[in-house]
């Protein structure tokens, strides 16, 4: 199908730009964990906990706001893998490569990937979160107050819960879906122009 075969300096700069993506998503899960770690230290307290008080909505909003701030470090992830599997189906298109080629075949039968235990972390990570303030108050024997707070940190935890879940496991918003088919279609336009030069040339002689 490919008569434009891309060079060896090419395919080094594709395999180069796909380490670091993969470098990239490794740090943004390691990103995700220390998140979590000044989440934690954040909301401990420095004083005695007051029996029967109420928790306060300093715990919820700080929870809420690192369950977000979770979800987009995750969203970000989701696209990183969408920008490799650009680079790697150009390369099982070109056949350039036999490892992505086999890779490819791979993922199209039950395998358990670098994306589910990646995400599997993320969805730990973001339920320890949200749950916190409930262990705490539990702990500290204090009221679940105010309640617009629990609800609302209920409320964002369960549906970022669910997004992330049906992303990566589902493969829900799937980003590199049809990713090979349009490489495919771009080099099928190459050739049809390719053949039409040829065609023009042998009329004009």
């Amino acid at each position: 199908m490919c008569n434009r075969v891309p060079t060896s300096c090419d395919v080094q700069k594709i395999h180069e730009e796909i380490n670091q993506l993969a470098n990239q998503r490794f740090l943004l899960t390691t990103l995700s964990v220390t998140v979590f770690g000044l989440v934690l230290t954040m909301q401990l307290p420095k004083d005695i906990p007051v029996q029967g008080a109420d928790i306060g909505g300093l715990h919820y909003m700080l929870s809420i706001i690192s369950s977000i701030v979770i979800f987009f470090l995750y969203v970000l992830s989701h696209y990183t893998k969408g920008m490799q599997r650009i680079c790697t189906s150009y390369l099982v298109v070109t056949k350039t490569s036999t490892w992505e080629m086999d890779w490819e075949e791979f993922r199209k039968r039950p395998h358990f990937g670098y994306t589910k235990p990646q995400t599997a972390l993320f969805l730990l990570i973001n339920g320890l979160i949200v749950m916190f303030p409930f262990v705490y108050a539990f702990i500290c024997e204090q009221q679940l107050k105010p309640l617009g707070g629990m609800f609302t940190l209920i409320l964002v935890g369960l549906a970022l819960e669910v997004l992330m879940y049906l992303m990566g496991f589902k493969n829900v918003f799937d980003l590199h879906k049809g990713v090979k088919k349009t490489w495919e279609e771009i080099k099928i336009v190459e050739n049809v122009q390719k053949d039409h030069r040829s065609g023009s040339t042998l009329l004009d002689h």
